[in-house]
């Protein structure tokens, strides 16, 4: 039997709670996050001062964190089989995978692909955690049953329509999962076996401010049949009790901030301004943070000490946080950890985790850039780092081991501009590289050993030393959260117990003891919180800033309910958008009647387009009169330095050869063009495992390459088969990504093959695959004047076809041509990347290939276009520039009969372009910044090309 113990959330609430475990004598109190952990604790520590005596408190877990101490697995872990499996499904089900979020335009990208997995098996836990307790742990074949009815009265009362396959493929890879017995799975086993467990105790006590999900309700009412349940139903608070509507709220709210803050003098004896509901816009998001900042800090001089930032806008909670702690105010997070605290325990926590693992280039490099490694020689640090990520650069697959990076040392000695630095430093670059590697190397073997905790302790000194931790846990940046660290292994240092531990251990034990040090209540302290809205629930604060309180944060964007829609899910009892909402507007409800100063901001523009306010609190605004505010800060003219919009001149620089890429880049940013190819400046990443789209295209033209070189022996169909198992079996066995490539590939072949028979129907045969061309153009030295330079078009061809054509006026066959580049893209993608811009007269690239065999052969070019992938059947369509049939391709003529006089214009026009292009160049005209905006937030460039800013006067 549950006991449902109704309550009303006040001041006085955990109060009346705690008194109420002490009388029952409970052991153990079930919460639904952790957030509900520092006013709980706070509420213990106010009771055992009243009583001047030690009380010792129930344990305080979430459902999830008492079933890992029965043995039960985080259900929501993902783990790569399944992701694969799930993957493997996706290429057999296109309109599935579109659903899951691969649409037809990116479904073949392999992150697209596994991104879908992932939220397939997402699915699967969702329908396994909600769904089977309504019928029993190990219902599956009812549960199916069940959301086959569901899914089939849900459409036909909405008057839509169902694929019935996808369907069934997903209830069917929802029985393999389950019979696989995954995380979430083994969770449900564990929480029906506690209930009958001897360890469990015989009175469950629960705090529950929201409805219960399925699985919780199924497990305390069977809970329930065995010990008692005690359930605080805290289902109102104080202010809103009264009336659920936005205007009985501003009212009520708006008089208790009156009696709470006008009745009560500040520090300095003055009364204090009523402060509620206010909405301030910002111009810019520093304008918005420095807002914030300054807010605090007037709140924290006027004696508030229970001080909330809700972070709604990432970017701007970032600089609110850097600001404040600049201004040495510490900001905690909703669990109570101190947000410097967190970051410094990064310098040793992923330090040893690169120890204990394989020490890859991205985890050691990314270890070595931490402000607190190597902190007393920064600059002999910036070469280091420098110089192994070189190192790690030229290598052809991903660094990983000590002794594989000292043999990469070894065979790689920095570059002339490394080595340069570092003589007018006095240090031999790759000697200290060496150097470090031998450290590291002695530090493997002591880490990898088990010894008492003492002695663990001067271990992990003589690491940090060597390391230069040591010396940046003592300097004055890392402030008391480098003493928590320096002082635990002091005390370590005088441990007399003998129990051997390893390296995991010795780390689970370092977590348990900066968490004594730095998890504090945050009631009993005075720093700040920055939390999501969610966290606010059933905590006080003296006052709370909200930020990014526009129409994109508040409410969320919802999010696609996938494959269910909100119908579906609400019926079967999965969360779902609409619920997600209301309890999202019940926080902010709440947030708004329990806090006597609430203020909000937003930006007024995101990413050039103007932003509104949130509509929630615009309603809030009307309903206690109030009206949106425009932040007035305190502004100082200075004299900028901020320079006009960069404009290169790159005549000094002029590069000597061009191809179709660098003709792409030319048009869409003249600035990007002169950094990376008249500069040679370019971005460079370092190695990883994830397979790009370059890669596939690449691997693709490689197997269509090898196919048309052996046709004639079997089937065409079983000799890509074959080609794909021989480029695709050696990568698959190194890198598990490309088993999704490879069922890709395996996809294409039906259709490609099918496209290829109609099209020798036509006369055509390969020529030549992969055919690289270099042409020089002597026409380009009249163009430039007697300065004797010429330009060089290099590029290369996917495939090159022939057919011979007979002229029956004159009675001789004539060799006609076709350029062909293939792209892995389905028909829309192609449609809306290569067709649109043909039709509209911008392709580049194809005119530029015209171009090159021109001066490569005599052959007249008839055709020349982008061919596509596609796992459909291929049928036959004319239409304008799309070839016969409906597999995807973009042809720069019309029809496929064409004579060529429109590609020979065309590759006329492109040289006589790039001609008159490059001789402005010469001449000294600027390469300005012009790309797209929202390209522009991915290039490497833009941190340079100064586009956007303009030069004010000087004052």
């Amino acid at each position: 039997m549950i006991n449902l113990i109704p309550e009303t959330f006040d001041e006085q609430l955990w109060s009346r709670m705690v008194e109420q475990l002490v009388a029952e004598k409970a052991s153990i109190l079930i919460v639904p996050d952790t957030s509900m952990y520092l006013p709980h604790q706070a509420a213990w520590q106010q009771y055992a001062r009243r009583l001047q005596t030690v009380v010792m408190p129930p344990r305080l877990l979430t459902l999830l964190d008492w079933t890992k101490r029965f043995g039960s697995p985080d259900w929501d872990a993902q783990q790569l089989s399944r992701v694969l499996t799930w993957a493997q499904q996706l290429q057999s089900t296109p309109q599935l995978a579109q659903w899951l979020g691969a649409n037809q335009k990116n479904h073949q990208d392999v992150a697209s692909v596994l991104s879908a997995a992932q939220r397939l098996v997402a699915l699967s836990d969702e329908l396994t955690l909600h769904l089977l307790p309504q019928f029993g742990v190990d219902a599956i074949v009812e549960g199916s049953a069940f959301l086959s009815e569901v899914v089939s009265q849900t459409y036909q009362n909405h008057a839509g329509s169902w694929a019935s396959d996808e369907l069934n493929v997903l209830l069917e890879c929802w029985r393999l999962d389950v019979v696989m017995i995954p995380p979430v799975m083994q969770f449900l086993n564990v929480l029906s076996e506690m209930a009958v467990d001897e360890r469990a105790p015989q009175s469950l006590y629960v705090l529950r401010n929201r409805p219960w999900f399925a699985y919780e309700q199924w497990f305390y009412e069977y809970y329930a049949q065995h010990h008692d349940v005690h359930v605080f139903d805290v289902t109102t608070i104080r202010s809103r009790a009264v009336s659920d509507g936005v205007a009985e709220c501003a009212q009520r709210a708006w008089d208790d901030a009156q009696e709470r803050i006008l009745a009560k003098p500040n520090e300095t004896g003055q009364k204090q301004q009523v402060e509620h509901g206010v909405l301030w816009s910002a111009p810019h998001p520093e304008d918005e943070a420095w807002a914030v900042v300054q807010q605090v800090l007037r709140w924290r001089e006027g004696g508030l000490r229970r001080i909330a930032i809700v972070a709604l806008d990432r970017a701007v909670s970032r600089r609110v946080w850097s600001q404040l702690l600049h201004c040495g105010v510490a900001v905690r997070d909703d669990t109570g950890w101190l947000l410097s605290t967190s970051r410094l325990a990064t310098s040793w926590h992923d330090g040893l985790a690169v120890w204990m693992q394989d020490a890859s280039a991205d985890e050691l490099l990314s270890w070595l850039a931490h402000p607190a490694v190597y902190a007393h020689e920064p600059q002999i640090k910036s070469l280091l780092w420098r110089y192994l990520k070189d190192v790690a650069l030229r290598q052809d697959v991903v660094l990983k081991g000590w002794h594989n990076w000292q043999q990469a040392v070894r065979r790689c000695p920095p570059s002339k501009l490394l080595r340069d630095e570092a003589d007018t430093k006095e240090c031999d670059l790759q000697a200290l590289a060496m150097e470090f590697l031998a450290k590291a190397l002695v530090a493997k073997k002591q880490l990898s050993r088990s010894r008492p905790l003492s002695a663990w302790a001067d271990v992990l000194i003589e690491w940090a030393k060597d390391f230069g931790l040591w010396q940046g846990w003592q300097t004055e940046a890392a402030g008391d959260a480098g003493a928590v660290w320096l002082q635990m292994l002091q005390l370590w240092r005088v441990d007399e117990t003998s129990v051997l531990l390893d390296l995991a251990a010795v780390m689970r034990v370092m977590n348990a003891e900066v968490e004594r040090a730095t998890f504090r209540a945050h009631d009993a302290s005075d720093e700040v919180l920055l939390l999501p809205l969610g966290s606010t629930r059933m905590r006080e604060f003296d006052a709370v800033w909200i930020l990014g309180a526009d129409e994109t944060h508040l409410p969320a964007p919802s999010e696609s309910a996938s494959l269910l829609n909100t119908a579906v899910r609400t019926k079967l009892g999965l969360p779902n958008v609409v619920a997600n909402q209301e309890q999202v507007r019940r926080d902010f409800m709440d947030l708004l009647v329990s806090t006597p100063r609430v203020h909000g901001s937003f930006c007024e523009t995101t990413n050039g387009q103007p932003n509104a306010p949130s509509s929630w609190w615009r309603q809030w605004l009307r309903a206690s009169g109030q009206s949106v505010q425009s932040l007035q800060l305190d502004w100082r003219e200075c004299a900028t330095q901020t320079a006009a919009a960069s404009a290169a001149d790159i005549r000094y620089c002029l590069p000597d050869t061009v191809s179709a890429s660098d003709l792409n880049q030319l048009s869409a940013c003249p600035y990007q063009y002169y950094v990376q190819r008249g500069l040679g400046i370019r971005e460079r990443a370092l190695p990883t495992e994830d397979v790009s789209p370059a890669m596939i295209g690449n691997l693709w033209h490689a197997v269509l390459a090898g196919f048309h070189e052996r046709r004639g022996e079997v089937d065409d169909g079983q000799i890509l088969v074959e080609v794909i198992d021989e480029q695709l079996s050696p990568l698959c066995a190194e890198n598990p990504r490309y088993w999704v490539v490879r069922e890709n590939f395996l996809s294409w072949i039906h259709a490609y093959v099918a496209w290829w028979h109609n099209r020798e129907q036509q006369g055509w045969r390969v020529s030549a695959s992969e055919l690289a061309i270099s042409v020089e153009h002597d026409a380009f030295d009249e163009t430039l004047g007697q300065t004797g330079l010429s330009l060089k078009w290099k590029g290369k061809l996917d495939q090159l076809d022939t057919r011979e054509q007979f002229d029956d006026l004159t009675g001789t066959c004539a060799l006609q041509a076709a350029v062909i580049d293939y792209k892995t893209n389905d028909a829309v993608a192609v449609r809306e990347k290569f067709l649109k811009p043909i039709k509209r007269g911008d392709d580049i690239q194809l005119a530029f290939y015209i171009h090159l065999l021109h001066g490569h052969s005599q052959n007249t070019v008839v055709q020349a276009g982008y061919v596509g992938v596609s796992k459909l059947a291929v049928n036959e369509s004319q239409k304008p520039h799309e070839g016969s049939n409906t597999y995807p391709q973009a042809w720069l003529n019309q029809d496929e009969a064409g004579d060529g006089a429109a590609l020979e214009q065309a590759a006329a026009q492109l040289h006589q372009q790039v001609g008159e292009t490059f001789t402005r160049m010469l001449k000294g005209e600027p390469l300005v910044a012009m790309g797209e905006l929202r390209a522009c937030a991915y290039c490497a460039v833009r941190g340079v090309c100064r586009k956007g800013y303009t030069k004010s006067a000087v004052s």
